[in-house]
């Protein structure tokens, strides 16, 4: 397995930046010209979420393949401490490919808000990917880290399932409750597993977090949970003003979702 360092700015992160940015204008505008053809846009977000939940499955395996030559315990602690599917990115993957293919509004609503605030940071600035074209890992990184703001850009400007009322607060809640799953499945690895270095969602130390700024552990943590929930104010307030940030919207009216899925 190829195994030649990945540079952040070089030529192999412009080309995913640039199949990213191409990959959601295309898929936006064939959606808004073929609306109403059921056929194609079945197969858009058919497609789209199989990417997403390939690139989420890709992660654990492609981490053992590395390993396994250096004797299969290695390989698998790797996997443990690093691989499984409990990162924000990952979780944002499986929600945005479960809201293509259930165009559901409150799932658009998270992934959008998760993927445009937090995912699109890894595309961006892609700290956490070690090894360039052709290593696998390449392919399973930008098919994640691009393809979830994508899938956001095909769910609320090619399907129509913008943000209403509330969105924010559905967003944050959810973020709340995957911060919370995190530091358990942290904890039973570490305590009941012996993987000392699990670090999922990043709720167990600032090493290699983009959120270590922000101060130690834990209250780092707090204030990642702030600054995202910022974020997502600022993602979903042009689709409804202020209402985006109102609580008395937390919860999703039947009416306005279906209203607006039409």
């Amino acid at each position: 397995m190829d195994r030649t360092p990945f540079h952040i700015f070089g030529p192999s992160h412009w080309l995913a930046v640039f199949l990213s940015i191409a990959a959601a204008a295309g898929l936006v505008r064939l959606l808004r010209r073929c609306r109403g053809d059921l056929k194609v846009e079945r197969a858009v977000r058919i497609t789209l979420a199989a990417v997403l939940f390939a690139a989420v499955l890709a992660d654990p395996v492609i981490t053992g393949l590395r390993y396994l030559p250096e004797g299969s315990e290695l390989a698998w602690r790797k996997v443990h401490e690093t691989a499984w599917p409990f990162y924000l990115c990952d979780w944002a993957a499986v929600i945005c490919g479960l809201a293509l293919l259930r165009r559901s509004q409150v799932l658009t609503e998270i992934g959008w808000c998760w993927g445009m605030g937090g995912t699109l940071q890894g595309l961006v600035y892609p700290t956490s990917l070690s090894y360039d074209l052709p290593n696998p890992d390449w392919f399973a990184f930008f098919a994640e880290h691009g393809g979830v703001p994508v899938a956001g850009m095909v769910l609320v400007f090619g399907l129509g399932l913008r943000p209403l009322p509330g969105a924010m607060w559905r967003a944050w809640i959810a973020l709340c409750g995957y911060l919370t799953a995190a530091a358990v499945v942290n904890l039973l690895f570490i305590h009941a597993g012996d993987y000392p270095l699990t670090n999922y969602g990043f709720v167990c130390s600032s090493d290699y977090s983009p959120f270590d700024i922000l101060g130690p552990w834990p209250v780092y943590v707090f204030g990642m949970a702030l600054v995202l929930g910022l974020f997502f104010a600022i993602l979903t307030t042009p689709f409804c003003g202020r209402a985006a940030l109102d609580p008395r919207y937390i919860r999703l009216r039947r009416g306005n979702a279906s209203g607006n899925a039409a």
